[in-house]
C-alpha cells in the first residue's frame, strides 16, 4: 500500500525531470540558432541571397525538424527593442518582412534573390551604409514537442534577435 502511494509522486518527478531538460536543451538551441542567424544576417546584409543564407544558417543550427518549424520572419525593425509586425507573425509578408515555414529551410538557393521569394521585402534594398545602417531582426516560432506526453502534447516557443546590418563584400 505505501509503495503505491510513493509511486506516482516519484514517477511524476521523473517525467518532470525528463522533460524539463529536454524544454531546457530545446530552448537553449533554439536560442542560439536563432542569435547565430542574426548575426549572419548582419554580415550578409543586402546580398541578393541573404535570406537564403540566413535560414541556411538557422536550419544548420536548429536541432529540430523543419515541420516543428512554425514561422520564420526575416523584418526591417526601426529600433533594437522592436520585434516583427503582426502582419508578418501572422504569416503575411509586406514591404518591411518576408515570411517563411520550416519547409522554406531546405529551399533550393535559386528560388532565392531579384524576383524570388524573398522580394517583398528585396535584401539588396537593405541599407548597409556606415552613418545610418538598416536593422534587421528574425523572429523564429517553433514547436517545442514533449517526450512523455505526460504534461500535455507540446507547445511553442517564440524568440525575437535584431542587430544592424554591417558592410560586408556585397
Amino acid at each position: 500500500m505505501e509503495f503505491a502511494l510513493i509511486v506516482l509522486p516519484l514517477v511524476t518527478l521523473l517525467f518532470a525531470i525528463i522533460e524539463g531538460g529536454y524544454l531546457l536543451r530545446t530552448h537553449l538551441s533554439f536560442g542560439a540558432a536563432v542569435e547565430d542567424s542574426v548575426r549572419r544576417a548582419s554580415v550578409v546584409g543586402n546580398d541578393p541571397k541573404a535570406d537564403y543564407y540566413i535560414l541556411q544558417a538557422l536550419g544548420e543550427d536548429l536541432e529540430l525538424a523543419p515541420e516543428d518549424v512554425r514561422r520564420i520572419v526575416i523584418f526591417k525593425p526601426s529600433n533594437p527593442r522592436q520585434g516583427p509586425p503582426s502582419s508578418c507573425v501572422a504569416g503575411t509578408p509586406s514591404a518591411v518582412c518576408n515570411v517563411y515555414s520550416g519547409a522554406d529551410l531546405e529551399r533550393d538557393a535559386g528560388t532565392f534573390g531579384i524576383g524570388g521569394i524573398d522580394s517583398h521585402w528585396d535584401p539588396t534594398s537593405r541599407s548597409i551604409d556606415l552613418d545610418n545602417p538598416d536593422l534587421i531582426g528574425i523572429y523564429v516560432e517553433v514547436r517545442h514537442n514533449m517526450l512523455t506526453h505526460f504534461f500535455g502534447a507540446g507547445f511553442d516557443l517564440r524568440q525575437v534577435a535584431v542587430l544592424p546590418l554591417e558592410r560586408g563584400t556585397s
